[in-house]
């Protein structure tokens, strides 16, 4: 036997294993993307390959059916060569799946069967299936001799859905078109329909809010097609003109292409999603209400407080991150998920920032009463970097400090605030840290560091070590030290 399967390879045995019935190769040429030539060339591989183990038979003028006679060794191929399943985390995200968009029940057997794993090992992993879904406020319902179902409103299901089939790995095209939601021709038709209409607005999208959007219309499709409609009136929702407008436009064409019909709810399921990205950069627009300006005061009271970074003074700034902010408020309040394929980097290159950003974004969570995904609080990074980075070309007479004290918080809190009542707006104590912690800040980063351990004499930044933080010896080393800037 040979020992190496195709990936188009199997993905034909895995599309007739679901199969109830005999299937056209045209059929099978959509779903693995090739002509009926090769489907035809593949088919001939493969009943030599599976020998005695599966039969694939041809009935002219119908096409191909698969029966199998030993399941063990054919799950056993499948397992071993199959990318999908071999990643626990990637099995939870396909059980849900699986039973997100089943409408009947389906048994244990029936799912590990399409899963290729155990039923031990299936229902290990029902306890993490059913910790997701709770998120998303759906829950497992199970019943003697028929099997589980998902039970909960349509509205969260897609949501649920969104989170599994949107991964950091693929973008949403590959990825969608592997899961085939759509074909490559229906989904290229969505595309070209949104990029068309935002055209006609003069939006520019970008990549990720385009495959983000592509997406959730996607799954929209689908499940409507499938007859899955929201029955739930969405209240809260204030879309503004040109919102609407996308809105109706969207529908028309999607209606037109895919020779479907869209509820009312249907479409505030849309404006929830054009509520979700922003929408050009209009300067003139109003951004701030009440509840967005007492956030932003919160916000920037506590990073002064907490970091000595006053950030949220500079008005271009404020208007540029609350125009991202609220329609980031939006994705968070209805679990929207959108991948930010920078974070790693941001992490790596703007530790203060992202420091901070964790730090907002505990903020951002108590108003919205959801916790902030880390992708979003990589966007805020972004933000706040780029601000920091302003800050140190506008502001270049205000000093940056690191304070190194690797025992309580308490005792770098009573140091900061030492420093900051004595001189005020001309330092800023950018962070507390130990002494590994000072490997994550460029020399160039900061001005001065006050420590309350002996950092030797291989640090090439200005050093003033505390005796004892309750002195104010410290204050008048700082001065001292640095009398040229001071």
């Amino acid at each position: 036997m040979k020992d190496s399967l195709s990936q188009r390879q199997i993905d034909i045995i895995e599309f007739l294993l679901r199969q109830n019935e005999v299937c056209p190769s045209s059929l099978i040429a959509e779903e693995v993307n090739c002509s009926e030539k090769t489907v035809r060339a593949e088919i001939g591989f493969l009943k030599n390959y599976l020998g005695d183990i599966a039969q694939i038979t041809m009935q002219k003028s119908k096409g191909f059916s698969l029966k199998v006679n030993d399941m063990e060794k054919l799950n056993s191929i499948l397992f071993r060569y199959h990318k999908f399943y071999d990643y626990r985390s990637d099995r939870i995200k396909h059980i849900v799946r699986v039973l997100l968009e089943r409408k009947d029940y389906i048994t244990i057997q029936e799912l590990s069967d399409q899963l290729f794993v155990s039923k031990s090992t299936l229902q290990k992993s029902l306890t993490e299936v059913k910790e997701l879904l709770e998120s998303y406020n759906l829950k497992i319902e199970s019943k003697s001799w028929h099997g589980l179902k998902v039970e909960g409103s349509e509205m969260n299901k897609r949501f649920c859905l969104s989170s599994v089939l949107i991964t950091d790995n693929d973008e949403s095209q590959s990825y969608l078109r592997y899961r085939k939601l759509l074909n490559p021709a229906q989904y290229d038709a969505l595309k070209m329909i949104i990029i068309n209409v935002f055209n006609e607005e003069n939006i520019q999208l970008s990549d990720v809010t385009l495959n983000a959007l592509v997406a959730h219309l996607t799954i929209m499709i689908k499940r409507i097609a499938s007859d899955n409609y929201i029955s739930e009136k969405i209240s809260h929702l204030t879309p503004n003109e040109i919102q609407q407008r996308i809105a109706r436009k969207l529908l028309i064409k999607i209606e037109e292409e895919y020779q479907i019909k869209f509820p009312d709810e249907e479409i505030d399921y849309l404006v929830i999603h054009l509520l979700g990205i922003h929408l050009g950069d209009d300067e003139h627009a109003e951004v701030f209400d009440d509840d967005i300006a007492t956030l932003i005061t919160a916000i920037s009271d506590s990073v002064v407080l907490s970091f000595g970074l006053d950030i949220f003074s500079r008005e271009e700034f404020v208007r540029l991150f609350v125009m991202h902010l609220k329609p980031a408020i939006n994705r968070i309040r209805f679990k929207m998920n959108i991948r930010n394929v920078l974070l790693d980097e941001i992490k790596l290159n703007y530790p203060l920032a992202h420091e901070v950003a964790i730090h907002v974004s505990k903020i951002i969570s108590d108003f919205v009463g959801v916790e902030i995904p880390e992708d979003e609080v990589g966007f805020l990074a972004l933000y706040i970097g780029a601000e920091m980075e302003n800050k140190k070309h506008v502001n270049h007479d205000v000093k940056r400090i690191i304070i190194v004290n690797p025992n309580s918080e308490s005792v770098s809190q009573l140091i900061k605030n030492k420093i900051i009542s004595k001189f005020g707006q001309r330092i800023c104590v950018i962070a507390y840290t130990d002494i590994q912690g000072l490997s994550k800040y460029a020399e160039d980063e900061v001005d001065l560091i006050v420590s309350t351990v002996d950092l030797g004499s291989y640090i090439l930044t200005p050093v003033v070590q505390i005796t004892s933080p309750f002195s104010n010896d410290f204050l008048d080393a700082i001065a001292q030290k640095n009398t040229y800037w001071l």
